[in-house]
């Protein structure tokens, strides 16, 4: 429990809604996990484009640059922009861009 206040803090300070359930069983665990996976999945509905199980050529090729791992490259690519708009823009547009997904 008194670890829990230093992760609100946290939490608050990077804008963070953060809620934190404490359970006595796995049961219990499993259960309070399953519910927020739903509750969670009926929010976000249609927000996210599906994520394949493969990646692309140009998720693959993204990945290589540092700080790009496969789910942002898969947003990036996702939001509508082509692998080569997104390299045609200044370093500071795709910051601005990649901050925004």
């Amino acid at each position: 429990m008194e670890s829990s206040d230093g992760l609100y803090a946290a939490a608050k300070g990077l804008g963070i809604d953060l809620q934190i359930f404490f359970s006595y069983s796995l049961e219990l665990t499993n259960e309070v996990m399953i519910n927020c996976i739903k509750s969670t999945a009926i929010l976000t509905r249609g927000l996210y484009a599906k994520m394949p199980d493969s990646v692309t050529l140009a998720e693959s090729f993204l990945t290589q640059f540092p700080g790009i791992n496969s789910l942002t490259a898969h947003s990036i690519l996702s939001s509508g922009v082509t692998l080569h708009e997104f390299l045609a823009w200044s370093h500071e547009q795709r910051i601005m861009f990649s901050q925004l997904l």
